[in-house]
């Protein structure tokens, strides 16, 4: 919750309306949840949960199709407004400044949101495993 409120700060504090706030917040809770699902398996809730593991593997193509579709929104949404449409009330300065910090955090959550959600499903499997073969995480 704390890093959300770090990276909307900026966005919040100079008034801009981002209509893409919902697919940026799911980028963010995504990308973090199964980056850290991804290294500490081992110490996470579901590390001998079979089920909750098959689930979230359908999940995460779940995920990857929304990442893939809110990357391909802001792209067009660019192409047709432009690069600076959200930005036209401030300064020529700060204008620059925050298209590219909010381009820049959309793309490196959406993409890491994709990155992460392909690598998961395998994490998963090799958890899986080692679960039912090994006995532990």
């Amino acid at each position: 919750m704390f890093i959300i409120l770090i990276i909307y700060f900026p966005i919040y504090l100079n008034g801009i309306k981002f209509p893409f706030f919902y697919y940026n917040l799911f980028f963010i809770i995504s990308s973090i949840t199964f980056i850290r699902l991804i290294f500490q398996m081992k110490f996470s809730f579901m590390a001998h949960n079979l089920v909750l593991k098959f689930l979230l593997m359908f999940g995460s193509v779940v995920v990857l199709m929304l990442a893939y579709r809110g990357i391909g929104l802001y792209n067009i949404f660019n192409d047709e407004n432009g690069f600076y449409s959200l930005f036209e009330h401030l300064s020529l300065e700060k204008r620059y400044t925050m298209a590219a910090y909010v381009n820049w955090q959309y793309f490196f959550f959406g993409v890491a949101a994709m990155v992460s959600a392909i690598v998961m499903p395998f994490r998963l499997l090799i958890s899986i495993f080692r679960v039912r073969n090994i006995g532990a995480e």
